[in-house]
């Protein structure tokens, strides 16, 4: 059974590692935005100050009391403009189920989470995106409910 629990400030290592298990697949699918190589020092700095943030939370997935995955939200605020109603969400940074654990419910796990903690913290919607070339999260957005609010089109000059 997958045990979901809060990230503290000295999991920052952990989830450099866990972040390995995303990255190589993303930097193979999209070279032009991903780095091939990451400075692991400064990733163990990125989330550092991601779990130092108040509006920031991670949750990370163990089985056996193994860690196998986490996901890394965030709270925002928008406020209300002339044109667009105000609303809070939460925004899903990261979503990463290392390979020996995936197919075995961690990342529904994970989204659950992140799904009750945004009502928890009073979001009105969960956010996320995914490369377009991903169909693999794709499909399995769909299939937890999730439909594309907005498209967000490319480029290159």
């Amino acid at each position: 059974m997958t045990e979901i629990r809060i990230a503290s400030a000295d999991d920052a290592e952990l989830l450099t590692v866990l972040n390995r298990a995303i990255h190589a697949p993303h930097a193979a699918m999209a070279p032009e935005f991903f780095k091939a190589e990451l400075d692991e020092v400064a990733v163990t700095g990125f989330f550092r100050e991601a779990l130092a943030d108040e509006a920031q939370l991670a949750a990370i997935a163990e089985l056996d009391g193994q860690a196998v995955g986490y996901v890394l939200v965030e709270r925002a605020e928008k406020p209300e403009s002339p044109f667009t109603f105000g609303n809070c969400r939460l925004l899903v940074h990261h979503l990463v189920v290392i390979e020996t654990a995936r197919r075995k419910g961690v990342a529904s796990a994970l989204m659950n989470w992140a799904q009750e903690h945004a009502r928890a913290c009073g979001a009105q919607r969960l956010v996320l995106d995914h490369l377009a070339v991903n169909t693999q999260a794709e499909k399995f957005y769909e299939a937890l409910g999730y439909s594309p609010l907005r498209v967000t089109c490319s480029k290159e000059v």
